[in-house]
C-alpha cells in the first residue's frame, strides 16, 4: 500500500473521529460563542426553561413529565421557541413561539390570539373562557382557554420588546393544566445578560434547530433520571 493512500485513510479516519465527537458531546461542552443573539437560544433543565435572547424563565411542573421534542421549522413568521410534551396519561404539553413585532402595522397580541380562536371556533371547540386579560411575570397577557373532548388548553399572547410572545398549554387533566399555567404567570423577567445564572448549574443549551438540540433529549431524560433517584 502506497504513502499516499495510508495517508489518505488516515485522514479520513481522523475526519470520522472528530465527526462523531462533535455529534456525541454533551450540549454543555458546545461552544457558546453567539449564543443569545437568536430568539430560540434558550437554557433548558429539568426544572427550568429559561430564554437567553428575551431574559425569561419559568419553572417546569414535575408531574407534567415534560420532555423537549424537535419540531421542523415553521413556515409562516412564527418563531419556534420551544416545544416539550408529557409521558404521562395526561398527555400535557407546552409550546412556546414568537412573532416580530415591530410596529403597528404587525398583528398585536390580542390580533393573533383572536384568530387563533376564530380557527379553533371553526373547526369546532367549547369556549371555556373567551379573550380576557391576565399577567405573566408583571406583565400584560392576553389569553383565552377552550375544550375538545377531553384536550383542554390555554394559550396566552403578550408584547416584548420587538416580538409579541405566545404560549400554548394544554393537558387532559384540568388540575394539571391550571399547574402548568400557574408555572408560566409565575415567570421572571430579566436583562438577558443574566441568563446564564438564571438557568443553573443543570441546565443545558437548548436551540430549536442547532446542534445542541440533537443531544439534548438524552441528556435531559438522563439528568430527570438522575434527580428522581436523589433522596
Amino acid at each position: 500500500m502506497s504513502f499516499r493512500t495510508v495517508l489518505a485513510f488516515s485522514l479520513v479516519g481522523t475526519l470520522w473521529a472528530v465527526g462523531s465527537f462533535a455529534q456525541r458531546a454533551p450540549a454543555s461542552e458546545l461552544s457558546s460563542e453567539g449564543f443569545g443573539h437568536d430568539p430560540e437560544d434558550a437554557y433548558l433543565s429539568p426544572a427550568r426553561y429559561t430564554n437567553a435572547f428575551f431574559g425569561f424563565d419559568f419553572n417546569l411542573v414535575k408531574d407534567a413529565g415534560l420532555t423537549p421534542v424537535p419540531q421542523p421549522a415553521s413556515i409562516d413568521r412564527r418563531i419556534q421557541l420551544l416545544e416539550m410534551v408529557g409521558g404521562t396519561s395526561a398527555h400535557a404539553a407546552v409550546s412556546l413561539a414568537a412573532y416580530e413585532y415591530r410596529n403597528k402595522n404587525y398583528t398585536d397580541a390580542k390580533g393573533i390570539l383572536r384568530r387563533d380562536l376564530d380557527q379553533e371556533l371553526f373547526v369546532g371547540v367549547e369556549e371555556l373562557h373567551g379573550i380576557g386579560k391576565t399577567t405573566v411575570g408583571n406583565r400584560q397577557f392576553f389569553y383565552y382557554e377552550t375544550r375538545r373532548g377531553i384536550n383542554q388548553h390555554v394559550v396566552l399572547a403578550g408584547e416584548l420588546t420587538g416580538y409579541i410572545l405566545k404560549a400554548d398549554l394544554s393537558a387532559r387533566d384540568v388540575n394539571l393544566l391550571h399547574q402548568l399555567l400557574a408555572a408560566f404567570c409565575n415567570a421572571e423577567f430579566f436583562p438577558a445578560n443574566d441568563a446564564e445564572r438564571h438557568a443553573g448549574t443543570a441546565a443545558a443549551y437548548y436551540c430549536r434547530y442547532g446542534e445542541p438540540n440533537h443531544n439534548l433529549v438524552g441528556k435531559f431524560l438522563t439528568m430527570t433520571s438522575a434527580k428522581q433517584r436523589s433522596p
